[in-house]
């Protein structure tokens, strides 16, 4: 995964980030896009020493440059004694048991000469230093193949003793005389003086320091930053981004590994959001010790110019992100998120590649724009109501051949359906139809008889691929009259009885009418005006 050249648009490389927190930024910030200027063989200058591995290392080759160098590689030589002496080949003046006797002495291991350098006690020592760096630090190292020396090439090296060319190039000080892998005879080999050049043999059995050499391949090479204290460590978990600025000493490398992973959520929201703290998830984060999701802003030229670790991975690879802007000068920036593991300061950094996107930041606020995370469509696909009337779908799939069923009971008065009547999910797409086929399409409206009409719904959710198929029963009820008074059978003397005491009723109220009118009749004559009116 060729990350240094997707770095051209996202990173590029960090030289230094001795990093400052933002309240105490310095003035200048020194970054240069692309690989770092390394002053090869020079001690003292900037990134001439390099961390790995737990131990510091002298540049003597890079990118093409210097001992056994070539693009998108670098080449370190120990820079301290760490791992005192041993002979270039055991020997003794009595036998250990199966040794060879060469010259008087015994030798260990196989060989035709005691100065081979194949399985001697050197190569040996080196493999066992090799094998005890960690796992993902030995994956960095090229193995060489040397060919340079005494009997039999040695294949798949991974540390190595210089030859007398390499140690007369480089001339690299050191605090003892070391082995080379050069011979002068079968029982001599070459060793290199104290102050690195060429001095002269030594018998494979003396004692000499350990110095190895190796190569690291670059073309993954991510950042590069302080190895001291004020490096990427100064970084805080939630402590925002610090600024980057040029390492005076040794530095250490962060780089890209396919071990490292990390996917960035947003919703549709998210992907343009406007924040002064930018909100995102996470899911798919490497964890283990010493785990972060970091980023990095660059600018419009690739330079990186802040870098923070947002949020804490160790122990859970999924969770929520929230990038703050505080103190980030107004401008336009690449924002690159990725997993990190960030190791000590003597220890090489790894981490995935980048998920990107441009952010505008004007006044404290960040817009975002080309988000190249995952983008969380809505998968919702629910109906939720047809002409106001909720509706409960039944547990058919939902699909074309099996749709979900559901009904509504509606009024006489609703004798029409519109596009507009049916409520699905917020962020989801409607369309509805007048054939089980799901092919008429009636996003215009339809005319709805009394009585029971179908009406078929597709839904489609947000994310365009989850569609749900709904039957929907919409019954219209029927107009209403107002019915007849039921016949029963003694209706007739009923009526003949009320219409009698009516009449009746009137009678007396004209007679009274009368007498009030006449009271000065006598009985008698009350009575004949009473047989009159009746």
């Amino acid at each position: 995964m060729k990350l240094r050249k997707i770095l051209a648009l996202t990173l590029a490389t960090l030289l230094g980030l001795a990093l400052i927190p933002l309240a105490h930024v310095a003035a200048d910030t020194v970054v240069q896009s692309g690989p770092p200027s390394i002053a090869v063989g020079v001690p003292g200058t900037p990134g001439a020493d390099v961390a790995f591995a737990g131990l510091d290392w002298v540049v003597i080759g890079y990118d093409g440059v210097g001992v056994h160098s070539a693009a998108d590689t670098l080449t370190l030589l120990l820079k301290n004694d760490e791992f005192g002496t041993t002979p270039f080949r055991g020997g003794a003046v009595v036998d250990p048991g199966g040794w060879t006797l060469v010259g008087g002495t015994y030798y260990e291991g196989s060989f035709t000469d005691p100065s081979d350098y194949e399985d001697s006690t050197l190569q040996q020592e080196l493999a066992a230093i090799a094998g005890s760096f960690p796992a993902a630090e030995q994956g960095l190292i090229q193995p060489r193949n040397l060919t340079d020396v005494n009997g039999a090439a040695a294949a798949n090296q991974l540390l190595w003793p210089l030859s007398m060319t390499e140690a007369g190039d480089c001339e690299q000080a050191f605090s003892a005389a070391f082995w080379l892998r050069t011979y002068a005879s079968a029982l001599t080999v070459h060793t290199a003086g104290i102050l690195g050049a060429f001095t002269g043999g030594s018998q494979p059995e003396q004692a000499a320091a350990i110095r190895p050499a190796l190569q690291l391949d670059l073309s993954d090479l991510f950042l590069i930053s302080s190895a001291a204290s004020d490096g990427k460590g100064a970084a805080t978990l939630g402590g925002g981004f610090l600024e980057a600025t040029a390492p005076s000493g040794a530095i250490k490398l962060t780089v890209g590994s396919a071990a490292q992973t990390l996917a960035v959520l947003a919703t549709p929201a998210q992907a343009v959001q406007t924040a002064e703290t930018l909100q995102f998830s996470y899911e798919n984060a490497t964890t283990g010790a010493d785990q972060f999701v970091s980023a990095v802003l660059t600018d419009s030229g690739g330079t990186v110019v802040y870098y923070g670790k947002m949020a804490d991975s160790s122990a859970d690879d999924e969770g929520g992100l929230s990038v703050p802007l505080a103190g980030v000068a107004n401008g336009t920036y690449t924002l690159s998120i990725f997993s990190e593991q960030a190791n000590s300061d003597t220890n090489t950094d790894f981490a995935s590649a980048p998920i990107s996107m441009t952010v505008t930041v004007a006044g404290g606020e960040g817009t975002v724009s080309g988000f190249d995370g995952t983008v969380l469509y809505s998968d919702d696909a629910s109906l939720l109501s047809v002409l106001g009337e909720s509706v409960i779908a039944g547990n058919e799939a939902g699909t074309l051949a099996a749709p979900k069923t559901t009904a509504i009971t509606v009024d006489n008065d609703v004798d029409t359906l519109t596009l507009a009547d049916i409520a699905a999910a917020a962020t989801a797409t409607v369309h509805f139809y007048s054939d089980a086929a799901f092919s008429a399409d009636e996003d215009m409206a339809v005319s709805l008889a009394e009585g029971d009409n179908e009406i078929y719904v597709k839904v489609t959710a947000e994310d365009g691929t989850t569609v749900i198929f709904y039957q929907v029963t919409v019954t219209r009820s029927t107009a209403t009259t107002t019915a007849p008074h039921p016949h029963h059978p003694h209706c007739g003397v009923i009526h003949w009885i009320r219409n009698a005491c009516k009449t009746v009723w009137q009678f007396f109220c004209h007679v009274w009418q009368y007498l009030c009118a006449h009271a000065k009749f006598h009985a008698g004559q009350i009575w004949e005006h009473v047989q009159m009116f009746w």
